[in-house]
């Protein structure tokens, strides 16, 4: 029942939203798991409600602009002055997509981590749910080479042929605020950085993602902070 309440809901926002026209494109947030997508959505909807300034109640307009739950890019509907969140990948998107493209990468060891300490916390459930999130499977996780997809997810983004992609490393995500407001158009702010919650206690689960992500660590410190990508013409 809650399942068809959630897409009952959406339906009505998506037919709301088909009437509006902001002169604000799409904008995906997308990003490798656990390495600030969810921090840097929140950013930008607040953002975006500021700047749109629509006259309604806030929690409309909060339920109007944010799309947190883009998993499956193929059947996701793209309105102007709407954000969307994702683990997914850019082939997923349709050919004409024409919004703007924020990918988060961060230290692969650290997110793998991250994702065991919720898993620990917040049951099987959460992460089953994760893992389909990062269109991983269960199988994967015998695979010591990339079992939660890292690897997939900067190599498909930062080779995206469609519209520009703007990149961030995570931890230096706050040294970019102003690229981050230039790149969307308007001006956005981040809350002070937290550190990340300990790791799991699971010795057996550290050690194996610490040594299946050795490699991509060690790769990704040649990869720029920030930068945009532009799609070959």
């Amino acid at each position: 029942m809650a399942g068809i309440r959630l897409k009952l809901k959406r339906l009505f926002l998506d037919e709301i939203n088909s009437h509006l026209n902001p002169q604000i494109p799409p904008i995906l947030i997308a990003s490798m798991g656990r390495s600030g997508s969810t921090l840097l959505f929140d950013a930008v909807a607040e953002a975006l409600i500021s700047t749109r300034n629509l006259l309604i109640p806030r929690a409309f307009a909060k339920a109007l602009i944010r799309r947190g739950g883009a998993w499956n890019l193929r059947t996701i509907r793209f309105f102007p002055g709407v954000v969307y969140k994702t683990h997914g990948f850019p082939d997923h998107l349709p050919e004409n997509f024409t919004g703007k493209i924020i990918f988060i990468y961060g230290d692969p060891i650290d997110a793998a981590l991250s994702i065991i300490n919720c898993r620990d916390k917040l049951g099987e459930m959460w992460f089953s749910s994760h893992l389909t999130h990062l269109f991983a499977k269960e199988s994967f996780l015998s695979d010591d080479n990339d079992p939660f997809q890292f690897s997939r997810q900067i190599q498909s983004w930062m080779n995206y042929q469609g519209s520009p992609v703007l990149v961030l490393r995570y931890e230096t995500l706050w040294d970019y605020t102003n690229k981050i407001s230039e790149f969307l158009g308007f001006n956005i702010s981040l809350p002070p950085r937290k550190a990340r919650s300990n790791i799991s206690e699971s010795e057996l689960d550290v050690a194996r993602y610490i040594d299946a992500y050795t490699p991509l660590r060690a790769q990704m410190l040649d990869l720029p902070d920030v930068y945009i990508y532009t799609p070959l013409q």
